[in-house]
């Protein structure tokens, strides 16, 4: 008997090898096989009849019975990705190898049919009616679309309950690795807790084993994590949920470059289980799902908490142009004093960590790059304020910093922009009085998964004034007592050259004013921007999702973007810089030459940073207006198997 095998391997390998098998063998089963000179695993994913060859077929090893078995569920997402998104084979089959462990040692003596002796939810009006609609329809597939402080997470997890009821298991999908902590904290109190898998990234190897036996073996009833946990070892999943979902993190950065959505898609559809997508901002592909029929959709229009008073938001936008030099503008000091003494806690968001963007000289305008990437490097301060560079691309980093100019040799160095150090070191010297507690929650802060629950023990620390963060800050965070939030300077978050950038924006400024008011629906909110009249701040000012939807889906219909076409982005990456600019142009012509129709593929463009890590980079993006299977087939057979070639499918961003 022949069969065809997906190799774990290193190797650019697009296509399962064909091995001689005379031992028993089902679909799914982990094997032993030779690949050159070395041996490695594989999973076993068709079985064909006796055929000719005109090269040597090599036999099987051993059937590795030590690891468990894929089922055709999972055989068939894998299949999937590879073919949707063009992905190798090895890092698509990695998160499905794993070991049988005895899990004896992990005893489960719980109540089966668990009755509500845990924390009850209390539930509004509303939030019961949005329950009753996704329990009992036939739709599997939801939006749960409620402003910022509704009780969303109390609807799904009350949703869980009954598949818990049921002996179903449930997954729940969270953007960032630092949330699950909180979120466990929460789970906790209303289901057992060793009925709780968390799984994501930063687990070990034999962390993950042993989690994803307990899954496969049903004593898990309850999964959550990143995107990463989508690949766990379910045995009857009854229900996927993903969390603020419009978040760019459910997309996956290097090879497979899948979206979490895309996966869970399949996965409900192959496992017969519910599909709940959680937002605020909902992501204009998945609302207009929910338009054309294929998603239901279920609202939650008021506060949960103290439902029954109205939201009293008070917010201010700043013409920064009239105050240019300030990082805090008089309108956000004031504020800030105010909140100050009523003992409220702030929030003040800005999209840069580190203390500024830029090292410039005043005189000859040089400034200071990146060896490695030749973008500006950020200046950073250290816990014995002393000044160093360090490259937010490639991590380069230097120990002190060189003020005066290396070019003109006139000058000192300058910085310029805003960054959470600086902004904190301005609060500071302005309230020099107030002896305030002030902490930064950025990716500086969040660099091992054992400080997220450092992080959730400061959101909720009373003794904490004011914490100022990044985007990290707009994710599903509690933090109550909040009483102003101020964004310093909301121009950074829309005004990147992609078409959704107004949609990112508009999800971050929303996110962040709904922080705020978690106690008694009353907060203040100040913006300072250069472009008071921006309508993404008059959109975002009034969380108003249906006019912003309704404007930018006719922009989207009018230029023909998604999801009303789909979008490949090719990366080209190069250490000469005018070779690869040949080899970009070659690649753009043999794909042009196979006239796909309904196809655009437009010429070679730089990409956003250029050259990152001593590698240039540029991109090819394609737009296809019909099915995508011919060209993804012609990209896949000629070029996933090139060095510093990728292909990136439904891409987050086209630069």
């Amino acid at each position: 008997m022949l069969i065809k095998v997906f190799p774990k391997t290193s190797l650019k390998i697009n296509k399962p090898l064909v091995y001689e098998c005379n031992i028993n063998m089902d679909l799914g089963d982990i094997v032993k096989i030779p690949l050159g000179k070395k041996e490695t695993l594989g999973i076993v994913v068709d079985k064909i009849e006796n055929k000719y060859f005109n090269f040597p077929i090599k036999q099987i090893l051993d059937n590795k019975k030590e690891y468990i078995p894929l089922n055709m569920i999972e055989l068939k997402i894998i299949k999937h990705i590879i073919k949707y998104y063009c992905s190798m084979i090895s890092g698509t089959i990695n998160p499905y190898i794993t070991r049988k462990i005895d899990t004896s040692a992990y005893k489960d003596e719980f109540n089966q049919n668990f009755p509500s002796n845990k924390k009850n939810i209390l539930l509004t009006k509303e939030q019961n009616t949005a329950i009753k609609k996704i329990r009992e329809d036939k739709n599997q597939k939801h939006i749960l679309f409620g402003i910022t402080g509704s009780g969303k997470t109390h609807v799904y997890l009350e949703i869980v309950r009954q598949f818990f009821n049921q002996d179903k298991q449930s997954l729940i999908l969270l953007p960032d690795i630092a949330i699950t902590s909180q979120f466990y904290s929460k789970i906790k109190d209303v289901f057992p807790e060793n009925t709780i898998s968390v799984i994501h990234s930063k687990l070990t190897k034999k962390q993950k084993e042993i989690e994803n036996n307990l899954i496969r073996e049903g004593k898990r009833k309850i999964i959550i994590g990143a995107r990463s946990a989508i690949f766990s070892r379910f045995k009857n999943l009854g229900i996927i949920i993903i969390d603020e979902f419009h978040d760019s993190n459910f997309k996956q950065g290097n090879d497979p470059r899948y979206n979490t959505i895309n996966i869970a898609e399949q996965l409900s559809l192959l496992s017969n289980s519910k599909l709940v997508l959680v937002s605020a901002t909902p992501l204009i592909e998945e609302f207009y799902k929910y338009k054309t029929g294929i998603y239901n959709l279920e609202k939650l229009t008021k506060r949960a908490l103290n439902s029954s008073k109205d939201i009293d938001l008070n917010l201010t936008i700043v013409d920064l142009k009239k105050e240019p030099n300030q990082i805090i503008s008089n309108a956000l000091a004031k504020q800030i004093k105010e909140s100050i003494n009523r003992n409220e806690k702030i929030i003040l968001y800005v999209n840069r960590r580190g203390y500024s963007p830029l090292l410039i000289c005043p005189n000859c305008k040089y400034i200071e790059l990146c060896p490695r990437c030749e973008i500006p490097i950020t200046v950073h301060k250290n816990i014995n304020n002393t000044y160093y560079l360090n490259c937010h691309h490639c991590e380069y980093t230097t120990t002190k910093i060189n003020y005066y100019c290396p070019l003109c040799k006139q000058s000192v160095m300058k910085f310029y922009g805003v960054g959470t150090q600086s902004v904190k070191e301005e609060v500071q010297s302005i309230f020099l009085d107030k002896k305030l507690n002030i902490a930064i929650l950025d990716k500086d802060t969040t660099k091992n998964n054992t400080e997220s629950l450092e992080i959730y023990d400061l959101l909720g620390n009373k003794n904490i004034n004011i914490i100022i963060g990044t985007q990290l800050i707009t994710k599903a965070w509690d933090i109550y007592n909040i009483g102003l939030v101020g964004i310093i300077l909301a121009d950074m978050d829309y005004t990147m050259p992609d078409f959704r950038s107004t949609e990112k924006g508009f999800q971050t400024i929303t996110q962040v004013i709904g922080r705020g008011g978690r106690e008694n629906n009353k907060w203040n909110v100040v913006i300072q921007t250069f472009d008071i009249n921006n309508r993404i701040l008059k959109m975002a000012k009034n969380t108003d999702f249906n006019k912003f939807y309704g404007s930018e889906i006719k922009l989207r219909k009018q230029f023909n973007l998604p999801p009303f076409s789909s979008i490949i982005k090719i990366t080209l990456k190069g250490k000469n810089k005018n070779i690869l600019e040949k080899r970009a142009k070659f690649v753009f012509q043999s794909i042009k030459n196979h006239k796909f129709s309904d196809t655009i593929i437009y010429n070679p463009v730089q990409g956003m940073p250029h050259k990152i890590n001593n590698l240039y980079r540029i991109n090819i993006i394609i737009k296809i207006n019909n099915d995508s299977k011919q060209i993804k087939k012609f990209l896949f057979n000629q070029y996933i198997q090139s060095r510093n070639f990728t292909i990136d499918v439904d891409p987050k961003d086209l630069f």
